[in-house]
């Protein structure tokens, strides 16, 4: 007989926030009790019952998150609706809970299998950031991986990791851990995605928990996450540096020489440029001309 799937809390809100059913309606009703209905709280703030909302109220599934659910699921083990056998629930005991919820027995969610909610968090990834071309990869640039360490995808012109915080990782964060794994790169070995991880994990630096999420899931339907094996007669390609982590770079050698930096691309740039951009072996110009464009994509203090 085939084992019964089950997860814990935590695990089916975490599942159930990262499903995209598409959009739901419900009657109008007042804000408080589309929250009633949802089995959530009022939030502190909310409108007063006179303020009415739209004729069809549309949800998408971002509005409900991990924290909301784990709420919904709390609430219905409360009721007796759901029951938890050794902190654990059965996938087919929440999908029966929500088949008959007032909220979301229309809407289309439904808790999906542990191997496909596995599938679902590897295939997202893959897509958004690129992640299983960066596993397979032999030796990967202590700059790409911090930037993937942070949640940002290296291939996106329009990520900016020293300009924008997220759910985990903010700024700070990002120079720190590229600053170090600069300094551990200092030995000239090639290290994998997967190198870098362990090696930021063993030295409690702070990252992004997505690429934990990402691994598990990749092990759990039998996908390797370590890099396809090189022959010792088939070197590992050379990877290029894209002109935003060449920019970030350099900016990084300036902080790292103690160099006080302007807050603006138009400002004069510290002395000490000279002697750095010689360690490059380009001009002072053309290595001015990337600190610049670096500034430029700062936020403004």
């Amino acid at each position: 007989m085939e084992q019964e799937e089950s997860y814990t809390i935590a695990e089916a809100a975490s599942a159930l926030s990262k499903l995209s059913p598409g959009s739901f309606s419900v009657k109008p009703i007042e804000p408080e009790k589309v929250q009633k209905r949802m089995g959530l709280p009022r939030v502190s703030g909310a409108p007063s019952k006179r303020t009415k909302l739209p004729k069809q109220v549309i949800f998408e599934s971002p509005f409900v998150t991990i924290k909301d659910w784990e709420v919904i699921l709390a609430a219905m083990v409360k009721s007796n609706d759901l029951v938890v056998i050794d902190g654990k629930v059965m996938t087919d005991d929440v999908n029966a809970a929500l088949a008959v919820h007032p909220s979301w027995r229309m809407s289309g969610i439904r808790l999906p299998s542990v191997r496909q909610a596995a599938l679902n968090v590897v295939e997202h990834f893959d897509f958004s950031m690129g992640a299983k071309s960066y596993f397979e990869r032999g030796a990967v640039l202590p700059v790409d991986a911090a930037w993937l360490l942070c949640q940002f995808n290296p291939s996106d012109d329009a990520a900016n990791p020293e300009g924008v915080t997220n759910s985990e990782t903010n700024p700070q964060d990002f120079r720190l851990l590229r600053g170090n794994l600069l300094d551990v790169h200092r030995d000239g070995k090639a290290r994998s995605l997967m190198d870098w991880l362990e090696l930021t994990k063993g030295r409690g630096w702070r990252y992004h928990s997505w690429i934990d999420d990402y691994v598990k899931a990749r092990k759990l339907i039998g996908f390797p996450v370590l890099p396809s094996p090189q022959t010792d007669d088939v070197p590992v390609a050379p990877q290029v540096e894209t002109p935003v982590q060449r920019r970030s770079r350099r900016y990084q050698m300036c902080l790292d020489a103690g160099l006080v930096m302007p807050n603006t691309d138009y400002a004069p740039l510290p002395r000490g440029i000279g002697e750095l951009a010689a360690q490059e072996r380009i001009t002072r110009q053309a290595f001015s001309e990337d600190v610049k464009a670096h500034i430029a994509r700062l936020p403004r203090k």
